[in-house]
């Protein structure tokens, strides 16, 4: 009787190995058949197994075996950089103008010339790189020195008004301007104003018994150039003696 059931024990271990294949069959290694093959637990076997790849079907295969949310049976879930459902052919997002910029990195997915990648393009009104503003780099900052193409000087009441400069000192912040006669001899100063497209206008008052205004207005012909008007202007009557309003035509480079 004992060596009845020893053969018998024999039989029954036919086919179960002290190592673990992924095949379809219990080995002794396993506790459920490929249970090494599946270590997330979601019933899904490992599709980079050789083995795994032979005996099963694809959709009973996981592309990741270490993440049980991600399986075949699993829905995709957008913009998260995560191939789910183990199907390459289920986009991430959707793609609606067909730019191969998929939603999640589009901020208008009906354009297709608007995505992170594409450069902005100037005075179209439109966010074309995505980053949240519009036409930035096509903006202009006019700061810097200013070369006139004359000097402008004149002086009055008796040596009290007295103007002398060819450069000028410009600072813009955002639609602000400040422009600063470079070398005069306390006239104009530093007059102030704003940036309307590419027109400028900027003035200084200086009260008094005389009043003294003086303005810079003109326009920027191009980021190099600007062409306008400089302007003094005496109010007062006898007050101003012999200061008279004086405009001069001029041009300006950088």
């Amino acid at each position: 009787m004992l060596f009845l059931f020893s053969v018998l024990a024999c039989q029954s271990d036919i086919g179960i190995t002290e190592t673990s294949l992924c095949d379809g069959e219990l080995q002794r290694a396993e506790d459920e058949v490929d249970s090494p093959y599946d270590r997330d637990g979601d019933g899904y076997f490992d599709a980079s197994n050789p083995g795994c790849q032979d005996t099963y079907e694809p959709e009973d295969l996981d592309c990741d075996d270490l993440d049980p949310q991600v399986n075949p049976g699993s829905v995709e879930v957008e913009c998260n950089d995560i191939d789910d459902d183990c199907d390459v052919l289920t986009l991430d997002a959707a793609d609606e103008d067909q730019d191969g910029v998929l939603a999640c990195d589009d901020c208008d997915d009906l354009n297709g010339t608007v995505w992170i990648a594409t450069d902005e393009e100037c005075d179209d009104g439109v966010d074309n790189d995505c980053d949240g503003e519009i036409d930035e780099e096509c903006a202009i900052d006019y700061s810097g020195t200013w070369f006139l193409d004359q000097s402008i000087s004149m002086a009055c009441a008796w040596g009290s008004v007295e103007i002398s400069f060819a450069t000028v000192e410009v600072t813009q912040a955002g639609n602000n301007l400040l422009i600063e006669a470079q070398g005069t001899k306390g006239q104009p100063g530093q007059t102030s104003g704003s940036l309307s497209d590419v027109s400028f206008s900027t003035t200084r008052s200086v009260p008094g018994a005389c009043q003294e205004d003086y303005s810079f207005d003109g326009v920027f012909d191009d980021e190099n150039t600007f062409s306008g008007t400089f302007e003094a202007a005496f109010t007062g009557g006898a007050n101003c003696l012999d200061c008279s309003t004086r405009a001069w035509n001029i041009e300006g480079t950088r």
